[in-house]
């Protein structure tokens, strides 16, 4: 389990194109989904995770584990979530769409018993 309340504070300051012109400011309801669903389902082994805004309106939650680089990004509508798996050693990338719950939880979990660590 992480804490995100260090998080939502931050987040929900990010001001209209806070990456430039176009760039979308995520809405408080998803800072709030993404905080709630890794507060429920990280692991304090996988470490601290790296939160922040998407210039679409969404989340990103990145994170190393071992030589593998990951992240989710929670979509702006809140739809569900792409996780991406880089291995920088054989620059293998594995890209998935996933829900927000367990069921995405749990295949991300299957992705790291594969993954060389």
């Amino acid at each position: 389990m992480v804490s995100t309340i260090v998080y939502k504070p931050q987040l929900k300051q990010v001001g209209p194109e806070w990456d430039g012109p176009g760039s979308i400011t995520p809405e408080p309801v998803l800072i709030d989904l993404a905080a709630d669903w890794l507060e429920k389902h990280w692991r304090a082994s996988l470490g601290t995770p790296n939160i922040c805004p998407t210039s679409d309106g969404g989340v990103s939650i990145s994170w190393e584990w071992g030589a593998i680089e990951h992240s989710l990004d929670v979509h702006a509508d809140g739809s569900g979530m792409e996780w991406c798996q880089y291995n920088p050693h054989t620059l293998q990338t594995v890209e998935i769409e996933l829900p927000m719950n367990k069921q995405g939880w749990d295949a991300i979990q299957a992705g790291f018993k594969n993954s060389a660590v």
